[in-house]
């Protein structure tokens, strides 16, 4: 008998001891939750009036993720127009000056070129020769001598106008005409609305073919070229929204292409926006900003920047109301930025988090001596 109430009291110490390691931990734990709560700080309605506190109820919500880019205005190619001539000449006189509104038709710059002067002599004398074939009866011409005359009377037109000769000169070219005072001189015209936004041309200067003396563009429309990194997983389409920031004003913009190589020089892949300009605010050459928005496929708990608390250890809190005036900080994990805040987790659904004026509250809580972070 004395054996059996001995081995009793050993198991009895035994499992006595066994539990005691549990019942420790949930003490610690119910110590760390009663310990949290004992740091608040209390606030009167004055110091929340004066300290600008604005408390909110945070719940999970569909939230916008936002990528920024750095960007460039240029103009937009598909209504530009570049003034070159495509033969060796020497500029006679300017009609336009930089930055002026011209409208489709009207003169830019008058050239002369000794190949055009060719050009012109060889249509009129073309000319004639068509003309004569057409008044000769059929016996005196076959019809192989009268088709030569008008492709040769075809092709010297199409060189004149590839010059950039205005039909309406073309035709009033004739060997009896006053055209030769001004042989070999030709115009060029603006084939659009907009401002001159290039110039590069001086009188008496000799250019040569291809040469850019002029561009013009409409800039009630640009683009902007938004340079983004290779590396960047925002999913970016033709169509996709956006808003252009400039001098920081916002301009309503879409995706209309995209590039599949990258920049040489920037090592970047180009997204180009086009952008809305009523206002004439909008100039090419300008630096911009991009912002897109996408929303996020699951619901996030967002707070704005202003409710976030760090430490010196990057450690991240936020202060829930217990009760009016009455706030404790909650520790918390910081995720990605979103437009409106930033996503946090580890914060229970319906509840009220001091979203402004959150740093007052922590310098009354260092005050009395705690930590936000228990450290």
């Amino acid at each position: 008998m004395l054996i059996f109430k001995v081995r009793k009291c050993l198991l009895f110490c035994f499992i006595f001891l066994s539990i005691q390691p549990a019942n420790a931990e949930i003490k610690h734990a119910h110590d760390e939750h009663e310990d949290e709560h004992s740091r608040t700080v209390q606030l009167t309605e004055a110091q929340i009036r004066n300290a600008n506190i604005v408390v909110s109820e945070i719940n999970p919500e569909r939230a916008k993720s936002v990528f920024f880019a750095p960007a460039e205005i240029v103009a937009n190619r598909f209504k530009t127009q570049v003034v070159a001539p495509i033969v060796d000449s020497v500029v006679r006189k300017r009609h336009v000056a930089l930055g002026e509104t011209v409208k489709p038709g009207q003169p830019l710059v008058t050239l002369f070129s000794a190949e055009v002067a060719r050009a012109q002599a060889d249509y009129v004398t073309a000319r004639a020769q068509w003309q004569r074939m057409q008044g000769l009866q059929t016996s005196s011409v076959s019809e192989k001598q009268k088709s030569e005359a008008k492709t040769e009377f075809d092709a010297a037109k199409g060189i004149l106008q590839a010059y950039g000769l205005k039909d309406e000169l073309i035709l009033s070219m004739s060997s009896d005409s006053k055209y030769a005072d001004t042989l070999g001189e030709y115009t060029l015209y603006a084939s659009l609305l907009g401002s001159v936004l290039e110039d590069n041309l001086l009188q008496g200067q000799h250019v040569e073919s291809g040469d850019v003396l002029l561009s013009i563009s409409n800039e009630r429309t640009l683009w902007a070229n938004v340079f983004v990194s290779p590396s960047s997983t925002f999913n970016v389409n033709v169509g996709t929204p956006a808003v252009v920031i400039v001098n920081g004003e916002t301009y309503p913009s879409h995706v209309i292409q995209t590039a599949h190589m990258l920049d040489s020089s920037t090592r970047t892949r180009i997204v180009r926006l086009q952008v809305d300009n009523p206002k004439d605010r909008l100039h090419a050459g300008m630096y911009a900003e991009a912002r897109f928005t996408s929303f996020l496929q699951h619901k996030q708990t967002v707070v704005p920047e202003s409710a976030l608390m760090s430490d010196a250890t990057g450690n991240w809190s936020v202060f829930m109301q217990l009760k009016p005036g009455v706030f404790s900080p909650l520790s918390v994990k910081r995720g990605e930025e979103v437009e409106g805040g930033v996503i946090i987790t580890g914060l229970p659904e319906n509840i009220s988090v001091v979203t402004s004026g959150a740093f007052f509250i922590a310098s009354e809580l260092n005050k009395v001596g705690f930590d936000p972070h228990n450290h």
